[in-house]
């Protein structure tokens, strides 16, 4: 029979850090699709958000200019955002 392990102080610490992240929905930040359209997050939003516990990911923009966003990907993932590619 297998032996169960007594949970230790960082055991509990662990399980309440998750519990904590759990709590914060993933934001998903898309690519833009139309022409002219904006994001509704700038980078320092999202750094925001990112600082309050929030993960966030962000759409790799297109390399097409009439789809370009009017932020950088870099800015994005210098805020804290984690890129990640179109469709994922």
């Amino acid at each position: 029979m297998a032996q169960i392990k007594q949970l230790t102080m960082d055991d509990m610490n662990i399980v309440r850090t998750a519990a904590i992240i759990s709590e914060y929905p993933h934001i998903l930040l898309r690519a833009e699709e139309k022409p002219l359209e904006h994001q509704s997050f700038s980078p320092a939003v999202i750094k925001t958000l990112v600082d309050a516990g929030y993960p966030i990911s962000v759409e790799r923009s297109s390399t097409d200019p009439k789809f370009k966003r009017i932020f950088e990907d870099s800015e994005y993932e210098a805020a804290g955002a984690r890129l990640v590619d179109t469709g994922v």
